[in-house]
């Protein structure tokens, strides 16, 4: 403290350990509520993910036995006729699947490039670490990202510059290639423009969270289906008005 004086007396400031004591004792608070509020996080977050699983599994459960049931009802309640109700569900089963294929394929694409360079680069247990890069890829927006971004950070610690800037770089090229490809694969397979694919799926995650990449483009599809049936069986007696 001496020694710091010593210096400080040049800025008309002298430290005291009272001063001392009062910012570690704030430090220390501000550490303790932070993990307290983390903690509380993750306890909260892990409950809510165990409780939505179960719902889930039990939801898909029903559906997998009752789910043709389901539709048979709804089909009665709409007032569409019957081929156009087909055409509905047809066009949702369509983009449903497709949206699901196309993610697995690019979870699978880039899961194996990763393994390929965590095993060329002598990883140890790059199988497993390629195993949770394609299940982090289903994850929009942060996806692989929230693996190799802190794996980046580690090895620019730990003075591995090259290869830190490397997986970055995949990082980046990968996700870009993503945002331009998957919106493409999706619009050829649904026949939908691939921009208006990229908006529909930007618009279901700001509604929707994580759920809206599979929501945001069966909302996009709906409308343009009931927009197609609209002008080839109802528009003509719209626009002819009453006899």
């Amino acid at each position: 403290m001496e020694r710091a004086n010593a210096i400080l007396a040049n800025f008309h400031y002298t430290l005291t350990g009272d001063e001392i004591k009062n910012a570690i004792s704030g430090i220390a608070k501000f550490i303790g509520l932070f993990l307290y509020e983390q903690a509380r996080n993750v306890a909260s977050n892990t409950l809510a993910f165990l409780v939505n699983f179960f719902l889930m599994l039990m939801v898909a459960y029903f559906l997998l036995i009752d789910g043709e049931r389901l539709i048979a009802y709804i089909s009665d309640l709409s007032p569409l006729p019957t081929d156009q109700e087909r055409m509905l569900i047809t066009k949702f089963k369509e983009m449903a699947g497709t949206i699901l294929i196309v993610n697995g394929l690019v979870a699978v694409i880039q899961a194996s490039l990763g393994g390929f360079f965590f095993w060329l680069f002598d990883f140890p247990s790059y199988f497993l670490l390629a195993v949770v890069m394609g299940l982090l890829a289903f994850i929009p927006i942060v996806g692989i990202g929230s693996l190799l971004v802190p794996m980046s950070i580690y090895l620019f610690l730990k003075d591995n510059i090259g290869l830190s800037i490397f997986f970055l770089i995949f990082y980046i090229i990968a996700s870009g290639a993503e945002y331009i490809f998957k919106p493409k694969l999706v619009g050829q397979q649904v026949k939908m423009h691939p921009l208006l694919v990229f908006f529909a799926i930007i618009g279901g995650l700001k509604l929707f969270g994580i759920l809206g990449i599979i929501y945001g483009p069966l909302v996009v599809t709906a409308f343009l289906t009931m927009a197609d049936i609209y002008r080839a069986n109802y528009q003509r007696f719209v626009e002819s008005g009453p006899q």
